[in-house]
């Protein structure tokens, strides 16, 4: 078949007619239906035949609209197996090879055959992939309806996939991965996608990255389309001059045919919210500045794509546009400027606009952009507008049907993304109800500066890249008070709240086999009385500020955070420095605490995953405090009295190494003002020295199994030399572990071994990196039957040994990037976690804006820098292995 080299546009409900390529109408051509509209927008929608629908035995969904104006027919296949459900495969563009490689051959036809079987009936065939389908199509004379269905039918069903004709459209695909290169507008549109999808596989380009492409094989397209190719995934329409009950017929002696399997399920990862500007600027020789400017929306099924379609009309669509007007007319400052509402059916969308202009006026124009997003937000559009934009979309429904085409591509896309073939009749209904105030409504909700996605390809800038029109974050600010406070401040005004952050050095760190759980009984305490107030007053002015008052204590710090409204500054401050400064530690309140920590310790060892995680750190830090839970343990907690507590408290929690962070809705000025009168009577003093050994790995391999009553699944944890908090290799290493495990989320290499492609050996395999400030683990586990153990340990030791042995290739080496910075601005939205990343980095000496950094500097790792980090940490001849399985049955 043909394959267009147009790229195709995302499929939304923005509307169905770009995602089904029909071509948009200007409103000046639109005009002339206005008086029609006037009379159809009164009445029924539209007068179209029934859509007859019918799901097949074997789960192929096909939908019939008879047709009798012509005597044409539009047959369409949909395949829900587009790009985002590429599972192993993500990024490699194998639905698109797919798409390129099913006609060149069946069981009983040639390629030749095929091609010479098409053009027979009128050679008006195609296909396409998206994100989330792959559209194959044939359009001829009716009369020819049962020759194109068997050609079509047989091609999609029954490939074969030589393999001269895959290495073929290799090379065909490849170029047209270079042209994309070339083409500005697509390598806005995939950039974008990285921007706007941190996470969801919508990220990746439909096409593909090279690399990933260059490694398929033509037994992956077989397997591919053996596990996606499935009846529960493929819906068929047929629009044209043919009868519905016998096209039914013939479809399911077509597809009927096809073998039941079950589609598999798709996973499919959450976006999480966008919380702070983003913006990527790609240089490229071009003379021409390209940019999209976009905020994150709402779904297909969500009923705010209704005034969102709307709102788009009125900002960006044709030449009496909002932006067009003010843009291109009068300001003079855009080439072309549009608006798009983009709502997926797997997902939250995106509110977009996009403009061509010079690329001196980038800025400018940017500014106006978002100055008329303001405006909208405050003066609804006029009903002259909104009347407008409802005749507008009702027109583009009208042109749809104008052929067979648009009609079979609209019911199958409906029936495809909603599982409704009258979606689109509905939609136009429901937008007749949209009101006024709906538009403005969305306009605030989701035309948000700070949720903006900014992309732009321009020539390069001999400088500096302008910066993407939003309001400024503040930045951190450092002092340090008279006393020794070290103060951090940084403002915040997204939100009414703020979080302050009191770290000291202090954790197991500072404990002994004697003293363990000492630090974390210590922050316990700091809450459950002070001089002036008890534990239950305490409480009560938390509970009454709607505030979060919560201790703080681990490997290396103790301390308490506060978290609070904005207006509640004062309240909040004076109440963290009481309890810092003034806590009794109360005789009952030790004593329950102590009671509370031995119960929580007796809870956990019902888990098999503490069990293994304590044997671990037990066995691999031999003299190092690490080994020590920051709970306490049996022996040493009922020991503990309150005197070592007022003792350990004395000692750490002293304004010589104390660090104070404030993130959030204030003024700094008056801020670094009032903790120094809260701060001031805390007398200048700093904590006691400690001296370690930086912990040594292990001699040699030490391989411990402990039996547990009452588990069915074996764990498996595995200890490696891991690093410091400071060490150069920290990114490399961040990166190391996203390639093998996927960093927050399992996923990698580990994950696709014993998880993916079907493998199901484990029920959770994951791995993370703990460093200390001295050098602490590198550990993965994995929890799996009993009987495959053996099997999933030599699984991880031979993928840890390929870390160690290959580079990582680069796609992959980006994707691990992608995952490290997702995971990074994932974890840090709120001022809570920014808060606690500055005030730990100040407190260990690493610097206060050291994390503002991570995204450059994860950007910055290399192939070879993985490697050596590989080559350092995942080292099995210094490693502790725990096993902990199911004690054997008497």
């Amino acid at each position: 078949m043909k394959q267009s080299l147009v790229p195709q546009p995302p499929e939304s409900r923005a509307r169905l007619r770009r995602a089904l390529c029909v071509p948009a109408r200007s409103l000046t051509s639109a005009g002339v239906l206005i008086a029609a509209l006037a009379t159809l927008l009164s009445g029924p929608v539209l007068a179209q035949s029934e859509v007859v629908k019918q799901v097949l035995s074997n789960g192929v969904t096909v939908l019939v609209k008879e047709n009798h104006a012509t005597p044409v027919v539009t047959i369409r296949v949909y395949v829900r197996a587009g790009s985002i459900y590429e599972g192993e495969y993500l990024g490699s563009g194998i639905s698109h090879f797919v798409e390129h490689t099913v006609s060149k051959g069946t069981k009983t036809r040639s390629e030749k055959d095929i091609d010479q079987a098409v053009e027979e009936i009128g050679n008006s065939s195609n296909a396409y992939t998206t994100l989330d389908h792959t559209c194959y199509y044939i359009t001829t004379a009716s009369q020819y309806f049962d020759r194109a269905l068997d050609v079509l039918s047989d091609y999609i069903i029954n490939p074969t996939f030589p393999e001269e004709d895959v290495q073929g459209q290799k090379g065909v695909i490849l170029r047209e991965i270079i042209m994309g290169e070339d083409d500005p507008g697509r390598v806005l549109s995939k950039t974008f996608y990285s921007v706007r999808y941190l996470r969801h596989p919508a990220r990746y380009p439909v096409i593909g990255y090279r690399q990933q492409f260059e490694r398929l094989t033509r037994d992956d397209l077989v397997k591919y389309h053996h596990t996606l190719y499935v009846p529960d995934n493929i819906v068929v329409a047929v629009a044209g001059d043919v009868s519905a009950p016998e096209t039914i017929t013939k479809l399911d002696a077509a597809f009927g045919k096809m073998e039941r399997r079950t589609a598999p399920q798709a996973s499919l990862d959450a976006e999480p919210p966008v919380v702070g500007p983003r913006s990527q600027i790609v240089e490229k020789p071009v003379n021409t500045a390209y940019l999209a400017m976009g905020f994150p929306s709402v779904s297909l099924t969500d009923p705010d794509l209704y005034p969102l379609d709307v709102l788009a009309v009125v900002l960006g669509r044709g030449a009496s546009s909002r932006l067009y007007r003010r843009l291109r007319e009068k300001e003079e400052l855009v080439i072309g400027v549009s608006a798009y509402s983009v709502t997926p059916s797997y997902g939250p969308g995106y509110f977009q606009i996009l403009a061509t202009l010079p690329p001196e006026k980038q800025a400018a124009a940017q500014a106006v952009i978002l100055e008329e997003l303001e405006n909208i937000k405050s003066t609804a559009p006029s009903a002259q507008e909104l009347e407008k934009a409802k005749r507008v979309l009702a027109s583009d429904h009208v042109f749809t049907q104008e052929t067979i085409e648009g009609q079979a591509a609209q019911i199958g896309t409906d029936e495809l993304l909603t599982g409704d073939p009258d979606f689109s009749q509905r939609y136009i209904e429901r937008i007749q109800t949209v009101t006024l105030e709906d538009v403005r409504r969305v306009a605030r909700q989701y035309l948000n500066p700070d949720a903006l996605c900014l992309v732009a390809v321009r020539p390069p800038v001999p400088e500096k890249t302008e910066a993407v029109a939003a309001p400024e974050k503040s930045e951190i600010s450092r002092s340090t008070l008279d006393n020794g406070i070290v103060l951090l401040l940084r403002e915040n005004h997204a939100t009414p709240t703020l979080t302050m952050i009191a770290a000291f050095s202090g954790g197991v760190r500072f404990e002994t086999d004697q003293t363990n759980g000492l630090s974390n009984l210590t922050a316990d305490l700091l809450v459950k009385g002070t001089k002036t107030r008890t534990a239950a007053q305490i409480a009560e002015v938390v509970d009454s500020l709607g505030a979060r008052l919560t201790p703080i204590s681990g490997k290396n710090s103790i301390g308490c955070s506060l978290e609070a409204l904005s207006q509640d500054f004062d309240a909040g401050l004076n109440l963290l420095e009481e309890v810092l400064a003034e806590p009794t530690f109360p005789e009952e309140e030790v004593a329950k605490e102590k009671r509370l920590a031995l119960s929580s310790l007796a809870e956990r060892k019902d888990s098999p995953f503490f069990i293994a995680s304590r044997l671990l750190q037990e066995n691999y830090f031999t003299g190092h405090p690490y080994r020590l839970d920051p709970l306490g343990n049996e022996t040493s907690l009922p020991t503990l009295t309150r005197d070592d507590i007022v003792r350990f408290h004395d000692q750490h929690c002293v304004p010589g190494k104390m660090v104070l962070a404030i993130f959030g809705d204030f003024d700094a000025e008056a801020a670094r003002s009032k903790v120094a009168q809260a701060f001031a009577s805390l007398p200048a003093a700093k904590p006691p020295a400690v001296s370690l050994s930086p912990q040594e790995p292990p001699a040699s391999t030490q391989e411990i199994v402990r039996q547990k009553e009452g588990i069915e699944q074996a764990v498996i944890y595995v200890g490696l030399p891991g690093g410091t908090l400071g060490d150069d290799d920290v990114y490399a290493v961040d990166v190391l572990d996203a390639v093998l495990s996927g960093v927050s989320i399992p996923g990698g290499r580990l994950h696709n071994r014993l998880r993916g492609s079907g493998a199901q050996l484990v029920y959770a395999v994951h791995a993370y990196n703990s460093p200390g400030l001295e050098p602490g683990m590198f550990v993965i586990y994995a929890a799996t039957e009993p009987s495959l153990k053996d099997k999933v340990l030599s699984a991880i030791r031979e993928e840890v040994e390929r870390m160690r042995t290959e580079e990582v290739p680069a796609d992959e080496l980006e994707r691990g990037k992608m995952m490290c910075i997702s995971s990074y601005q994932i974890s840090r939205q709120g001022n809570a976690p920014q808060a606690q990343s500055a005030a730990y980095d100040e407190l260990y000496d690493l610097g206060y804006d050291r994390s503002l950094h991570y995204p450059e500097r994860i950007e910055q790792v290399t192939p070879q820098q993985v490697l050596l980090a590989a080559q350092r940490h995942l080292d099995l001849q210094h490693a502790v292995i725990v096993e902990v399985i199911p004690a054997a049955k008497q």
